[in-house]
């Protein structure tokens, strides 16, 4: 029953207006991956336009600060972004499109797609995160069985990496073999949403743009020497040796599946 009201609930709320245009969720990313690695993640949210985009910044490069005054707290907001080709994930609702920057081949690229249709299992499991009551969701997206802990006391439909679609902020996500976790630290807000126009505009313009199946062709079908030896003098040959697993965040995509 608790799953049925739940469910009414995603379907009947809406994103209201809120005397705030922008909330800024600070988030850790722990990577359980061959090299294990902790990094940051800020989620930066436009309700006015309609807008989201999650930027992460890796501990081994350079970064700069642009520093937004908060209206509500008086104090200064401080994204901390990395200089050279940020890696993000830029949502915009109203033209229902996804834009991820990903490396690949020593190149960062931006990848475009129509957003993807996340269909949430929401459950009746809650537990506490910090002061919120927070709901589980699960899901199975492009290959991974993912988890989320989303709070309702913000009706924000966005999360971090390309997670959304829930009535609720994502506080805490994670991938059924923990491999890929994101955990929010805080939650800050800030009035003034057109001190953010040009952040997103720099952010998601400084790319060549590819489209979602050119990726994933480039990404899982070359091979690892072609994309060394690009880089390497024409004397030197390296050993030729296929891309044959996939343990990214996404291993299978929709138009294999139908397939």
């Amino acid at each position: 029953m608790r799953t049925i009201l739940v469910f009414i609930i995603s379907c009947i709320i809406t994103i209201p207006s809120f005397s705030q245009d922008i909330y800024i969720i600070d988030y850790d990313i722990i990577l359980n991956t061959e090299r294990p690695l902790k990094k940051t993640g800020k989620l930066i949210f436009d309700s006015q336009n309609g807008r989201s985009i999650f930027v992460e910044s890796s501990p081994l490069k350079k970064s700069k600060i642009i520093k937004k005054e908060s209206i509500e707290s008086g104090n200064e907001i401080e994204l901390n972004i990395a200089e050279d080709n940020p890696q993000f994930n830029f949502i915009n609702f109203a033209k229902d499109t996804l834009i991820s920057a990903e490396m690949m081949a020593f190149n960062i690229y931006n990848i475009a797609e129509t957003l993807p249709k996340i269909k949430w299992e929401i459950t009746d499991n809650e537990k506490k995160i910090g002061k919120h009551s927070v709901l589980l969701a699960k899901t199975f997206f492009r290959g991974r069985h993912y988890e989320a802990w989303f709070a309702l006391d913000y009706p924000i439909r966005t999360g971090p990496w390309k997670l959304h679609g829930l009535p609720g902020l994502i506080l805490e996500a994670y991938d059924e073999s923990k491999r890929y976790m994101w955990v929010a630290k805080e939650i800050k807000s800030n009035q003034q949403s057109e001190n953010f126009n040009g952040y997103f505009e720099l952010t998601v313009n400084k790319n060549k743009t590819i489209n979602i199946k050119t990726y994933a062709e480039k990404r899982y079908n070359n091979s690892i020497s072609s994309m060394i030896q690009a880089r390497l003098p024409r004397e030197v040959k390296v050993e030729d040796r296929l891309i044959n697993t996939r343990n990214g965040k996404e291993i299978l995509f929709e138009w294999e599946i139908q397939d």
